[in-house]
């Protein structure tokens, strides 16, 4: 009888257990998808302003219009993420900063960096890489 107890309780542990790590590794992988889907909504973004930075003086693209174009795009793959990010507020400020920051005049994207030591574009990427820092690993 004791050892029939035994049993069921080992049982029903083992039952618990792997209901919790499904749980967790459930989660979990829907948090990696969403990590991959915020760095890609990004990724042209960051690599737009490398070629722009390396691209000479002639005909040099217009960082600002790209950036206001996938506008669109960013919110909605920052609304994605907003379930997995560890905090709610801080998460929504670093968007609110990239927010303002692109939806500035050009003129005042592209000249952000003048007169200092900064990259161009360095404003915009580092708000950029703020947002994801909360997908990181």
């Amino acid at each position: 009888l004791i050892g029939g107890g035994f049993t069921i309780v080992g049982a029903l542990i083992a039952a618990v257990v792997a209901y919790w790590l499904t749980t967790k590794l459930e989660i979990f992988k829907e948090r990696r998808a969403a990590c991959t889907s915020l760095r890609a909504a990004f990724a042209p973004a960051i690599a737009q302003i490398y070629l722009a930075r390396h691209h000479g003086t002639h005909d040099t693209p217009v960082v600002g219009n790209i950036l206001k174009d996938a506008l669109v795009s960013h919110a909605s793959a920052v609304e994605k993420f907003r379930p997995f990010a560890s905090d709610d507020a801080a998460y929504q400020e670093a968007w609110e900063q990239y927010r303002k920051t692109v939806s500035q005049d050009n003129h005042i994207i592209d000249t952000a960096e003048w007169e200092t030591d900064a990259a161009l574009w360095s404003t915009v990427e580092t708000r950029i890489r703020a947002i994801l820092s909360f997908a990181a690993p």
